[in-house]
């Protein structure tokens, strides 16, 4: 009414709060511990190393960022788990050292902890990712050489030096050694890429807790374990050409198997004259 004062002063009760696991958040009980383990490492990493530990040489903040990939070490030389990575095949940009002596799940991070176990000075760029190995981003830059183009470290003379000596301290903590492959597979290395799906699947059958980083896309996407070939629509992927093979350079299906049988298809029946001229009608 006209005269009345509206009065608004009453008194609800907030909304408690819901109760936090013990374990932690429902995010932290999500990710798998090792996981975890590999993301608090970067961390820590980032700040500035493991609290505590005095390394022979501490070089500050070895993480770069997106946006700072422009500075001092962008001429370094670049090292990417590809190179290193025994399910990639021998060259042609990928693997660059013999299988016996490559790592089964290289990632970055693992890149990193060997360079500075070599008293190397390098940066870890964990968000660069290589053509050939977007499932597993991040690559380190080292510098090997001064600015006369001399190596710095007599026991490392070359990039490729670099890469066997870090292919072999991961050997043994990133999966072991990799299995043998037979006659046949060895030949892998001069064929197609169709022929490295057996030694795929050969090495992930190796249980290792974490054959991929914690910010790898595959692990966001869902698409690490997933076959394409067994999707609606897979029978589309045969007809797209290049893009077919992309898919299928990705890991995404499998072309081992031999293609289905196919019933040659029946020649069109023999047409008359009569016949002829009323099918040149039709389409007048």
């Amino acid at each position: 009414m006209p005269g009345e004062e509206f009065d608004d002063d009453f008194e609800f009760d907030l909304p408690e709060a819901p109760p936090v696991p013990a374990g932690g958040s429902n995010a932290q009980q999500s990710m798998p511990p090792a996981q975890m383990e590999m993301m608090q490492q970067m961390m820590q990493q980032m700040s500035g190393g493991r609290p505590g530990a005095q390394p022979a040489r501490q070089y500050p903040s070895d993480v770069v960022m997106d946006g700072e990939e422009d500075g001092p070490h962008k001429h370094w030389t670049t090292v990417y788990p590809i190179y290193v990575d025994a399910k990639r095949r021998y060259r042609h940009g990928c693997r660059r050292v013999a299988y016996e002596k490559a790592v089964l799940f290289p990632n970055s991070l693992y890149l990193a902890n060997a360079a500075k176990r070599l008293e190397l000075e390098y940066k870890h760029e964990p968000n660069r990712t290589h053509p050939q190995d977007w499932e597993n981003p991040g690559r380190i830059k080292v510098r090997l050489f001064g600015p006369d183009g001399r190596p710095l470290h007599a026991n490392i003379p070359t990039k490729q030096k670099l890469i066997e000596a870090i292919s072999e301290l991961l050997q043994s903590k990133a999966g072991g050694v990799p299995p043998p492959l037979t006659e046949r597979r060895r030949c892998s290395q001069q064929s197609s890429r169709a022929a490295l799906r057996p030694r795929q699947r050969l090495i992930r059958q190796v249980p290792f807790p974490e054959p991929l980083p914690p910010h790898s896309p595959a692990l966001a996407t869902g698409l690490l374990n997933m076959d394409m070939a067994k999707m609606p629509g897979a029978d589309a992927l045969k007809s797209m050409g290049p893009l077919g093979s992309m898919m299928s350079s990705m890991g995404l299906g499998d072309d081992d198997e031999p293609p289905a049988a196919q019933t040659p298809a029946k020649p069109p029946p023999a047409l008359g004259r009569r016949q002829r001229k009323r099918v040149v009608r039709i389409g007048r």
